[in-house]
């Protein structure tokens, strides 16, 4: 079954905004899995944050009308799963997977380039990782600890030890990958998909693989109104303001710092 293709669905121009309007081609079905408790419907005038509070930011009608719950890393039953479903959700570039465990029990969890309806998703620790002495079983989606891969390891979701709340690579076909192994001070040195480099313990948290649609960065919207559906508001830039409404505004382009909406330094090395 194949999910996102790395072809692109132009659109057809029915208004000025749309003639460019370009979008991932996919092929998920109707096989949406919607599991009471574990997702919430909400307000025309309400919305998710990062955080999982409810904030009333978003005003469309049409944007997150559904919220999936999806838990923490150590939250995730350690008995091997099933997926059952793969679908798009609104507010998320990458797509979601319906999971069902073997003991019953249903979880929502992102979905990985390649995995497929009936992968089956593990959590490795440090015993199955005896049980098959190999780097080469570990299944897409698996959760694992950085310690127990090798370098040069694809990985994304990548948790902090503090929330064990994934940080690093989380939207749609971005990914880390393990760049230098320091065994003598038992940390891990991997690349971001911006380039930069983090430490992280042998003991953080990761999902083995990459992000789902991965042709999400083809995309072209077309129009404004797009993203202003998806609960994206448009944001007008500090220089065309007042400034009793942005330190940058009132002014031309000097050599002054730009600064955020609450006067900081907004630019590194400043």
């Amino acid at each position: 079954m194949i999910l996102i293709t790395g072809l692109l669905k132009k659109r057809s121009p029915l208004t000025a905004g749309t003639r460019w309007k370009k979008l991932p081609r996919s092929n998920l079905g109707n096989s949406k899995v919607i599991l009471r408790g574990l997702s919430s419907k909400l307000m025309s005038n309400s919305g998710i944050n990062i955080y999982g509070r409810k904030t009333a930011r978003f005003r469309c009608a049409r944007s997150k009308v559904r919220y999936y719950a999806m838990p923490l890393l150590t939250n995730y039953l350690k008995v091997p799963a099933v997926v059952c479903s793969l679908f798009k959700v609104s507010y998320r570039t990458s797509l979601v997977a319906c999971l069902q465990y073997i003991t019953g029990s249903y979880c929502y969890s992102p979905a990985f380039h390649g995995m497929r309806v009936g992968s089956v998703v593990t959590w490795l620790n440090r015993w199955s990782f005896i049980k098959h002495n190999t780097y080469y079983n570990f299944n897409l989606g698996s959760i694992i600890q950085l310690g127990k891969l090798p370098r040069f390891s694809v990985i994304s979701n990548v948790a902090l030890l503090r929330d064990y709340k994934p940080r690093y690579a989380k939207s749609a076909g971005t990914y880390c990958f393990i760049d230098e192994i320091l065994d003598e001070v038992g940390v891990y040195i991997i690349k971001l998909p911006s380039g930069a480099r983090r430490v992280l313990s042998k003991e953080t948290l990761v999902r083995v693989g990459r992000n789902s649609n991965i042709s999400q960065k083809y995309s072209i919207i077309g129009k404004a109104g797009y993203n202003i559906n998806r609960g994206r508001k448009q944001i007008t830039r500090g220089v065309a303001m007042n400034p009793v409404d942005h330190p940058n505004g009132g002014r031309t382009k000097t050599n002054k710092p730009e600064k955020s909406i609450w006067g900081w330094i907004a630019k590194r090395g400043s």
